[in-house]
């Protein structure tokens, strides 16, 4: 009796050290969401919709989660009679629902129904304008066990820590390639891809874009973006990055595309396309040949137009009127261009050639009837094509960061450093905001302090810190309306919570 005891206790302590060390989980469900959209009439899903259907389901195997419902709503645009809207968006439910039975998803976790024309997006408008309309919503629910550990002592996050995970999220489409196809993003940049942008892949690959749009100074702090080349300053227009990939794998493009910037109602004449790679301190821009502001030659080739326009229509065209006509010929055969034609201080409209349109064939009485049908032949009107043209139209032949950008006109003479005297550190990043000329700046650590080069003397800034020395992130941001040597107990910081409120915070400088 006196040898087991002291195995009896053992075997009590082993027991205490796994109870001590009893691990236990929780479940938590995560709602995916998405639409499928159907041509006008048809049920069957196309090959690019399809994709986003195994896109969805391959979040969950990734997530390692499992699929407890998944929720089909079908809806149709409100062309036809009722009955037949309500047949339709059944039947598109029911393809939906097939589609993931081949995809192993067991029937008895899915829920159908289709609402017709009763839950439209687009209230009005043609068959065109309400593609949205005909779709099938697919809402998905899967659950993941996750494990709850004991909070541990984390290090401290160093600056670049900080900005993996302040990044905006990208939004995806689907393209094809060898089909020319528009994107567009939720701020108003719109991506033009050609048949021959991606030529290296067989025609009918599905590609997926990927695209971060940065109109906002807040969004382009928190994504470490700055706006110089060199010490000089730029002033952007809008940035964006913008990414392919094939089945998974990303890729270049071989051909060419258009990116239309939105104008945010500024003076953007003297824009160019640069391209930036990504560093500690924030982005390194550079211009790469063939990639060109193409709204500044339709501006330049606006007064050719319209001067040959009014000699048109006063009888005095001959069949090839010297230069001017083989300048217009090559002009309405360059692809996706767009020219604003006036003609007695009229405003025609914003006329769209991707073929020859010979204007010696449309009489001056019947020019507004003849535009208008030309547009409507083209799924299009006049309004929808002035707004797209409130764009600045960049070519370019390859992705990645794409700033909209301008050399700011500033005399050397006038620059200045702006020394910020705390000590360098990896946990604090400090950057320059010239708000009226659209300017960031990086402040550059030195032995003893940061410096900041090319800024303009007499301009207002505001100085944007950000530190991770303590738990929480933290954020200073001082205005200054004369520039002047800045001290460290002259940045007052406040620490925030989670970014959400550091980056609403923020939403102050835009």
């Amino acid at each position: 009796m006196k040898n087991l005891l002291p195995i009896l206790i053992c075997l009590l302590l082993i027991q205490s050290a796994f109870a001590q060390t009893k691990i236990s989980f929780k479940t938590n469900k995560t709602v995916l969401k998405t639409s499928i959209y159907f041509e006008f009439g048809k049920a069957e899903i196309l090959t690019t919709e399809k994709l986003k259907i195994e896109n969805l389901l391959q979040q969950t195997k990734l997530a390692k989660g499992n699929i407890v419902q998944i929720v089909l709503r079908g809806h149709t645009d409100n062309f036809g009679s009722d009955y037949a809207n309500k047949k339709l968006s059944n039947q598109r439910t029911k393809s939906v629902e097939n589609h993931l039975k081949t995809l192993a998803i067991s029937e008895a976790i899915i829920a159908a129904q289709g609402y017709g024309e009763f839950q439209l997006i687009i209230k009005k408008g043609n068959k065109i304008t309400q593609h949205k309309n005909r779709r099938v919503s697919i809402e998905l629910t899967y659950e993941t066990q996750i494990e709850i550990k004991k909070p541990e002592i984390k290090p401290k996050k160093t600056i670049t820590d900080f900005y993996n995970n302040t990044k905006k999220p990208y939004e995806s489409f689907t393209i094809t390639a060898g089909e020319a196809t528009f994107v567009e993003g939720k701020e108003g940049t719109r991506i033009q891809f050609l048949n021959t942008s991606f030529d290296q892949l067989p025609t009918g690959t599905p590609i997926e874009i990927r695209m971060t749009e940065y109109y906002r100074f807040s969004d382009m702090l928190l994504a470490n973006l700055t706006t110089e080349i060199n010490g000089e300053m730029l002033s952007t227009g809008g940035m964006i990055n913008a990414e392919a990939f094939a089945k998974g794998e990303p890729i270049n493009m071989t051909g060419q595309a258009y990116i239309w910037f939105p104008h945010k109602e500024r003076n953007m004449d003297n824009m160019q396309p640069f391209f930036g790679e990504e560093g500690e301190q924030g982005v390194t821009w550079g211009k790469y040949p063939g990639n060109v502001n193409e709204s500044n030659y339709l501006r330049n080739f606006e007064s050719d137009l319209r001067n040959y326009w009014e000699e048109s229509y006063r009888g005095k065209i001959t069949p090839y009127p010297s230069t001017k006509w083989n300048k217009f010929i090559w002009a309405v055969k360059h692809p996706f261009m767009y020219f604003r034609i006036k003609r007695n201080n009229r405003l025609y409209g914003n006329i769209q050639f991707d073929s020859i349109v010979n204007p010696i064939k449309i009489s001056s009485v019947k020019l507004e009837q003849e535009f208008d049908k030309y547009l409507t032949d083209k799924g299009t009107n006049r309004e929808t094509i002035q707004a797209a043209l409130a764009n600045e139209i960049m070519s370019v032949n390859r992705l990645g960061q794409i700033n909209c950008d301008a050399f700011t006109q500033i005399i050397p003479k006038i620059k200045k450093h702006l020394n910020i005297m705390e000590n360098p550190s990896k946990n604090l990043s400090i950057k320059v905001l010239c708000p009226r000329v659209n300017g960031i700046l990086a402040a550059y650590p030195t032995n003893k302090n940061y410096m900041i080069q090319g800024l303009p003397r007499n301009e207002n800034v505001v100085i944007v810190a950000i530190r991770t020395t303590n738990e929480k992130p933290e954020l200073a941001i001082k205005k200054m309306n004369k520039i002047q040597d800045i001290i460290e107990n002259e940045l007052v910081f406040q620490a925030y919570d989670n970014i959400k409120d550091m980056r609403k915070a923020m939403r102050a400088l835009d």
